[in-house]
């Protein structure tokens, strides 16, 4: 059974990454792009529970706190992001977005909060982010100003 729900979660996960693709071409969307392979890299550091441990090790707990509560989101500096992630894992994201290391820093500190914000409404913490969601709400703010 357990195999058998990996599988349907896979192929979910491939059937909603593959609509975002479509998205990216309608929308023209080298932002949206963006957005998708930041989505996907978070998951990688342990969706939004993983970006929170890592924030805390690193003395920036407060920060993200912001952009998960209901009050403003306070901002996190490039050298903040690199503090966090590190050098690799930076670098890893900047081959899939196209940018080097210092300018994925700089889109990561970016997209982060609102991506933290749109994936935690009403400041509950998925476990597992929902990018079908996310991707939506991302094309209604583009589109209809939020």
């Amino acid at each position: 059974m357990e195999d058998t729900n990996r599988l349907t979660n896979f192929y979910v996960q491939g059937v909603i990454m593959g609509f975002l693709d479509q998205l990216t071409s309608m929308v023209g969307g080298e932002k949206f792009n963006q957005y998708k392979n930041i989505l996907s890299w978070i998951e990688t550091q342990g969706g939004i529970r993983g970006l929170i441990d890592k924030f805390e090790q690193q003395g920036f707990g407060g920060i993200i706190q912001s952009w998960i509560g209901s009050g403003e989101n306070l901002p996190v500096s490039m050298e903040q992001i690199s503090s966090i992630f590190g050098a690799s894992n930076i670098s890893g994201l900047a081959s899939k977005v196209g940018l080097n290391s210092e300018q994925t820093s700089a889109l990561i500190a970016e997209y982060l909060p609102k991506l933290v914000n749109t994936a935690t409404p009403d400041g509950k913490i998925p476990e597992k982010l929902d990018l079908t969601s996310i991707g939506m709400k991302l094309l209604k703010d583009k589109f209809f100003g939020g």
